[in-house]
């Protein structure tokens, strides 16, 4: 077992090794002073990152590195990274952890590697030389390839570890990360404008500004964290006196969000349809248990008065008023109706043991019938190919 579990780091160890190897191919000599100075930025803005919340959670050195490959070359870049984050992990860490330590230098040293390369193939950027428009397109361009390429490299190994689906896990992830992306492009080009000039001050100045950018974005992720364990939380709450609902709620929520991310929804409308997955029995509010027992539930309305205040689920409440009525009404919003119709598809699921679109009941069948039939039709294939997942992993 324990051979097992050290056979990845191992094998993403040796990446790391032949990584160094190959960059050798694509790097002259290696300037000690300017090295020295990526270290010191790079150094900082790990240690930093990993003492605040979330840390190591997102890479906040990508336009440092991606800057550093272009003075240093791949090899000394890679050798840059490699000491940096090794002793940013062991004054935090100590000695453990080194598995996932291991799988993030191997990802990064392989984009900084494709960088090198990509940047002797389209020609180098000279510094000292005229910065106009052709010039930052140039940086720009190769910075954000290889920001996609560490991601990419990133959801390939989530792919290997979770067994989602490749294509949908880059998109996610783009679409999630866009903005942090962008900002990473930004910071690379400002270094770019600020070094010649200010040489490791102006390193320093860009970390900082990176590292107030990195806290907003982990605020970000920890109000989301928030809201969604506020949600389980009432959930919990709601099925707490009925022993045969207990835990129905969250694998739900699971199912419903594996459906959404196959049919493609990304962002706010995945967060909304597991908001929704996660509340869907919140008409039990106010129901005796011999009722629940029963199949009769309450009326949601009581539910409603309650969270209606709460403004970070004013928009699923209509889809949450149309679930305890139990049919759809004509003008009902079309995000609205999806929502509605997988979460109660979800939910027969559980109810009946099945994973299959054959488990729909009548009132679930109902709420399909008011999708456009392709929409409709989609989320059934959809529900199928998350059954095969599903069924091929309690196998």
């Amino acid at each position: 077992m324990i051979k097992n579990s050290w056979r990845r780091p191992v094998g993403e160890t040796v990446a790391v090794a032949l990584f160094v190897a190959l960059a050798a191919a694509y790097s002259g000599d290696i300037l000690l002073p300017t090295a020295l100075e990526f270290f010191a930025a790079i150094f900082f803005l790990n240690l930093f990152d990993l003492w605040l919340p979330h840390g190591d959670s997102i890479h906040v050195d990508t336009g440092v590195v991606f800057v550093s490959v272009i003075e240093l070359g791949a090899l000394g870049a890679i050798i840059v990274l490699l000491f940096s984050r090794v002793l940013a992990h062991v004054l935090r860490h100590g000695v453990g952890g080194y598995p996932q330590l291991a799988a993030r230098l191997a990802r990064r040293a392989g984009a900084m590697l494709l960088l090198s390369i990509a940047y002797n193939e389209l020609g180098s950027l000279s510094f000292n030389s005229s910065r106009g428009l052709p010039f930052f397109a140039k940086a720009a361009t190769l910075c954000l390839m290889f920001v996609v390429v560490d991601l990419v490299l990133s959801q390939v190994q989530s792919y290997a570890a979770e067994s989602q689906p490749l294509f949908r896990l880059i998109v996610s992830n783009l679409s999630f990360q866009a903005p942090l992306l962008a900002s990473q492009v930004s910071a690379a080009l400002l270094i770019i404008v600020l070094r010649p000039d200010t040489g490791l001050w102006g390193l320093m100045i860009v970390a900082v500004l990176l590292l107030v950018m990195r806290q907003a974005f982990s605020s970000l992720l920890e109000i989301r964290h928030t809201y969604r364990a506020t949600l389980e939380a009432l959930a919990d709450a709601i099925e707490a006196a009925y022993p045969s609902r207990q835990g129905h709620a969250n694998r739900v929520a699971a199912v419903a969000r594996m459906i959404g991310m196959e049919i493609g929804l990304r962002g706010t409308k995945l967060e909304h349809l597991s908001y929704v997955a996660l509340l869907h029995d919140v008409d039990l509010l106010g129901t005796e248990a011999e009722s629940v027992e029963q199949g009769v539930h309450g009326e949601v309305t009581h539910a409603a008065e309650a969270l209606q205040d709460v403004r970070f689920l004013a928009p699923i409440m209509p889809a949450l008023r149309l679930l305890s009525a139990g049919e759809m009404e004509s003008s009902v919003n079309p995000g609205t109706a999806l929502m509605v119709y997988i979460s109660s598809l979800a939910s027969d699921i559980d109810d009946k043991g099945t994973v299959s679109a054959d488990a729909a009941s009548d009132e679930t069948l109902r709420f399909g019938e008011c999708l456009d039939s392709g929409l409709a039709f989609r989320v059934q294939s959809a529900t199928c190919r998350v059954a095969a997942r599903i069924q091929g992993v309690s196998a």
